[in-house]
């Protein structure tokens, strides 16, 4: 169990709440629905806002979800996982002995190549403007071509990519995808192509990289692609960005990092994870990172930029 300090969100107690009712079998599929969490503040007398239950779970699983989890469920391995749609905000589950899911960056390797990449294709004023939300992070990663960069260079598929085309920013599923591509593989010994659906979530600075959420997604892109067929997606493959702080020629700095995901296969995916099987099946998905890369910016841009000598920004 990590030893990161633990915090004192208000929300611990209300999962402390709904967990004790959980464990008597309240919940007998661990699902909480938002009324039921505006329940719980009101029996706690909480001064949380009853607003918009729906993200009561988000920023507590981005930021630090271990310090703010009640002692006593995570003594019986009891975690929460965001849920979506029909009213549904969060579900209790029982984790098996030595798999914590609420370690952070469990998946990345040892070794991550960075390297510098042009700012140049953003106009200085845009680059000037830079903040650190995520929509401003999703047009950084698409003008500059990163998901690109990174898929030609250094993806194990990278000898077989023939074309990346990007599609949108904030495809409106639950949960949102933040920007979606589709992708053209060569097949071996064929004329045809094979064509993948690619989607990107996007962090912010110090935000966790969520698995399930990155499943849900894989399922919502399935589900949004099932009626193409003029060129119908055979496979979709997740992929993650955020920023990380890492040390970089010497300079400790802000650098982009690329995560990609083995391909889930639309075949495979209906045959064992479709939503038929039921609802918590899509979390058996198998999710691992197959290739990691990461980015300086040249010259920097606004929110993203190195800490040089005397401790001002480059």
């Amino acid at each position: 169990m990590s030893s990161k300090k633990r915090g004192k969100s208000e929300k611990t107690a209300v999962i402390s709440h709904l967990g004790e009712k959980y464990l008597q079998g309240k919940f007998p599929d661990g699902i909480v629905t938002g009324t039921e969490i505006t329940r719980a503040m009101a029996d706690l007398g909480s001064k949380l806002s009853r607003n918009n239950p729906a993200n009561f779970l988000k920023d507590l699983l981005r930021h630090n979800p271990e310090g703010n989890w009640p002692e006593e469920l995570l003594e019986k391995r009891i975690y929460g996982r965001q849920v979506y749609g029909q009213g549904r905000v969060l579900q209790f589950f029982e984790a098996p002995e030595g798999v914590d899911p609420f370690a952070e960056d469990a998946d990345l390797p040892d070794e991550i190549p960075v390297e510098k990449i042009s700012s140049l294709p953003m106009d200085s004023l845009a680059r000037s403007l830079g903040r650190t939300e995520e929509t401003w992070l999703t047009q950084v990663v698409v003008n500059l071509g990163l998901i690109g960069q990174h898929l030609a260079v250094h993806s194990p598929d990278a000898e077989t990519i023939k074309d990346l085309r990007f599609l949108q920013v904030g495809m409106k599923t639950q949960p949102e995808i933040d920007a979606v591509f589709v992708a053209e593989y060569a097949l071996p010994d064929a004329p045809e192509v094979e064509n993948v659906f690619v989607t990107v979530e996007l962090k912010q600075r110090r935000e966790r990289v969520l698995p399930d959420q990155i499943r849900e997604q894989v399922r919502k892109a399935f589900e949004e692609t099932a009626k193409i067929r003029d060129r119908e997606i055979c496979a979709v493959k997740p992929m993650a960005v955020n920023v990380i702080r890492k040390e970089f020629e010497g300079v400790e700095e802000d650098l982009i990092l690329v995560r990609e995901y083995g391909p889930v296969r639309r075949n495979d995916f209906d045959e064992k994870y479709a939503r038929l099987i039921g609802e918590e099946a899509v979390y058996e998905l198998p999710l691992s990172v197959v290739a990691c890369s990461a980015y300086a910016v040249r010259p920097a841009i606004g929110a993203l930029g190195a800490r040089r000598a005397g401790g001002k920004r480059g």
